[in-house]
């Protein structure tokens, strides 16, 4: 360790290796392991060693040679791997298999083929059996890595049921494993998926973060299929993580509330801001708190802002533009611009503050809103007449290059709404060498800014203009900046009205913004949930080596535990077996029985009653609905708090079969006039158009659904449609009518029905085919 070259003594090491006393062996090996690459004609001798005391009576002995075994770094030295491991695998002392499992992964790396066609992998598999939690946890990890590339290790429901049943012995790193393994499986019935949601549900309440996000992860994997259960375990997993958060700012562990900042940033994009949005004050900052965490947090009160908490929310992010930190004021201001696109029907009064914040003639703050404001300016030109003039009086306190470049845009698009518009621009083109000499950008912005100002104000500009052109072409900055300049002066002679065409032609509105809306990654980081793809906000193929992936979607080919005929016969076996009792278990592991392997006859095998689950008592079906085929799940529902009706009425409304309707439904119009007189509201649905359709677009989509349209027109800046469809046996009739604002995209539907019990189905179906304007 002092950098002393002690490689001589090499062979007195050899003969120093026949102690018997245990530190003294760990020195040696540590020094074995280190000089035998470079004394590899004597490091024979090293390892006929180690493989003499992988077989000594002390056990620490054995697992510490054959550690060092494994570490030797040469080549030779792997064909004396083999034989040792697999001694060690079957060797009756938990610290001697906990070493060979490990040194299984050490010898894939060095020959994958060896490992892959021996019987090493078989032998990881029957390891899952073992007493002991940390060599079933070793053997886990060795096979999702050793068989990475066929999708890690192949889980079958029996697997999952024996690790279910020995949870709570595994220590907290076992339990994440474990959790990650269970979060890859698919419940074969919504009866085995309660019953593994109920087990992990007290987890929830553990204090370490990884056993909180391995559930939370697992819970969306179970409800990615049933959307109302996913928003009512969004309601469940709020509380456990907001007070981690709260935890590490507490206790000055920011890596924690970063870690869980993260996680519920992207439950948030997912779809839970409904539920966070209640909590939006846990998420204020504290003056103490670190850059990077303060970020996180105003990303987050952007999304959870809407018209209930919109005023103490803007509030709280007027005063964080005052922040000492030039940062934390900047990404305040850039908030408040977010929140304006996010919600078109309250930015008056952002707008309202915005323009205050150029009152505060604070040079970064001026600078920033002036960019915020560009950008605004582009969704809502409308504002523009009470923003721009305030502009005129903020010109001494922008510093900046990408503040220059906004005014310089607002400049060129609203000019015509400042007197002094022109003299503005000429101020910079007279010292147009001396600033923009390293600027060739935002020079570029000024060119155009001239250009599009001089189509709003001729005599003014002209001039100015010239010798802007002169200045660009003649003595240029920048290759760049002279093409534009030689493309707008040939523009220019063709006409001002052909320039305009081309540089300022009539806007389109924007309705948002696409880098805001990035759906795609959202659900791939789903996917990915407790990994660091969440902080990084990067999926794994990002930043992780191929060789090191774990391919989703690859059903492993190797399943030594569990044969197809075994999984058909599996299908049967009700998920109320999913479990030995405590003591049945421990019984069950010392006799041998092979709890992978469980058939119908040794699942139970005190002879218990099998209609009584030992994991806690919950998830019991009666005999009715037994009969019916239906799970109660009252005791997964209560504990979760999923709703205060009945366990067997909330599961049969989240996992009901779609309602099917009726092709080419016939309805005459004088009994649609009346049916909607007579019937009450059953449902509604309220959404903003991310994008916009035709009339005869929307009725066509709404006909390939079964839903048919009687009536439909526009005026006013409104679609307004009247649709029908009738249940498919006959016994229920839907009726809707349904709005379309144009200007803001807002649609509104109400539905009536004869049907009640069916009009969420229904809803369902409206809302699948109109999705792709959502």
């Amino acid at each position: 360790t002092l950098g002393i070259d002690v490689s001589r003594l090499f062979s007195d090491m050899i003969m120093a290796s026949k102690t018997t006393d245990v530190v003294q062996k760990k020195m040696i090996y540590l020094y074995l392991t280190t000089y035998a690459e470079q004394n590899q004609e004597m490091a024979i001798l090293a390892i006929n060693s180690l493989i003499k005391d992988c077989n000594h009576p002390n056990f620490k002995i054995r697992g510490l040679a054959l550690r060092s075994l494994c570490s030797l770094r040469f080549s030779g030295a792997f064909e004396y791997l083999q034989p040792a491991i697999s001694q060690a695998l079957q060797d009756p002392e938990p610290y001697v298999k906990r070493t060979g499992i490990i040194g299984c992964i050490k010898l894939y790396k060095i020959s994958p083929a060896l490992v892959l066609e021996g019987d090493f992998v078989d032998r990881l598999y029957s390891l899952i059996k073992d007493t002991d939690t940390l060599v079933v946890v070793n053997s886990i990890n060795a096979l999702n890595e050793i068989l990475a590339s066929e999708g890690g290790i192949a889980i079958s429901s029996k697997m999952v049921i024996y690790l279910l049943n020995r949870f709570k012995e595994f220590n907290e790193w076992g339990q994440a494993t474990i959790l990650e393994l269970v979060s890859r499986y698919t419940p074969r019935s919504e009866q085995e998926m309660f019953d593994i949601m109920n087990i992990f549900e007290d987890r929830l309440k553990h204090a370490s973060s990884t056993i909180v996000l391995g559930c939370v992860k697992a819970f969306l994997h179970f409800t990615e299929e049933y959307p109302g259960l996913q928003k009512q375990v969004f309601e469940r997993v709020s509380s456990p993580m907001i007070t981690l958060m709260g935890t590490g700012e507490v206790g000055g562990t920011y890596e924690l509330t970063y870690t869980m900042l993260c996680h519920i940033n992207l439950l948030i994009e997912k779809g839970a801001a409904e539920v966070f949005e209640n909590d939006y004050k846990q998420f204020f900052c504290r003056s103490d708190e670190p850059t990077y965490i303060k970020h996180l947090k105003l990303d987050i009160l952007v999304q959870l802002a809407n018209e209930r908490n919109l005023n103490e929310i803007l509030a709280e992010l007027r005063e964080y533009v005052t922040d000492i930190s030039v940062e934390i004021s900047r990404k305040s201001i850039q908030s408040v611009g977010q929140i304006a696109v996010r919600l078109p029907q309250l930015s008056s009064g952002v707008f309202t503050m915005l323009s205050n914040f150029l009152t505060l003639n604070t040079d970064y703050v001026t600078t920033e809103t002036l960019i915020v404001l560009k950008d605004l300016l582009r969704k809502y030109r409308h504002e523009a007449d009470n923003i721009v003039p305030l502009i005129e009086d903020s010109l001494d306190y922008i510093n900046d290059p990408n503040g220059r470049s906004a005014l310089f845009w607002l400049l060129g698009e609203f000019g015509q709404m400042i007197e002094r518009s022109p003299y503005i621009l000429e101020g910079y083109i007279d010292n147009f060498k001396e600033t923009f000499a390293t600027e060739p950008n935002t020079a570029m912005h000024l060119l155009t800014a001239c250009v599009k100002l001089f189509l709003k104000k001729p005599p003014e500009m002209q001039k100015s203009l010239g010798r802007l052109l002169a200045n660009c072409i003649n003595d240029p900055i920048d290759a760049t900046l002279k093409d534009r300049a030689i493309l707008y002066y040939e523009l220019l002679k063709q006409g001002p009205s052909k320039t305009k065409v081309v540089v300022d032609s009539e806007k389109n509105e924007v309705y948002k913004f696409k880098e805001d809306f990035d759906t795609d990654i959202t659900e791939k980081l789903i996917q990915e949930f407790n990994t660091l793809s969440v902080l990084y906000k990067k999926i794994q193929e990002k930043f992780i080596l191929p060789d090191y992936i774990i391919e989703k979607g690859v059903k492993p080919k190797k399943k030594p535990t569990v044969t197809e005929e075994e999984e058909e016969e599996e299908q049967v076996v009700h998920t109320q077996d999913l479990g030995l009792a405590q003591n049945d278990q421990v019984a069950a592991v010392s006799s041998g029985i092979d709890l992978l392997d469980i058939d119908d006859n040794t699942a139970n095998p005190t002879g218990r009653d099998a209609g009584v689950d030992s994991l806690g008592g919950i998830g019991r079906q009666d005999s009715e609905s037994e009969n019916r085929g239906t799970y109660s799940g009252a005791g997964l529902l209560d504990t979760l708090d999923f709703g205060s009706g009945s366990a067997t009425t909330t599961s049969a409304t989240m996992m009901a079969p779609q309602l099917q309707l009726l092709p080419n439904p016939v309805l005459a119009a004088e009994k649609y006039q009346e049916m909607w007189g007579m019937l009450s509201e059953s449902a509604s649905v309220q959404r903003v158009l991310q994008q916009m359709a035709t009339t005869s677009q929307i009725e066509q989509m709404c006909i390939d659904k079964s839903i048919a349209c009687i009536a439909s027109g526009e005026q006013n800046n409104e679609m307004k449609f009247y649709f029908y469809a009738i249940k498919g046996d006959q016994t229920a009739t839907f009726l809707v009518e349904l709005q379309i604002n144009t200007l803001n995209r807002n649609l509104s539907a109400s539905i009536k029905s004869d049907g009640p019990s069916d009009a969420q189905g229904f809803k369902n179906i409206l809302e699948s085919a109109l999705s792709s304007l959502f």
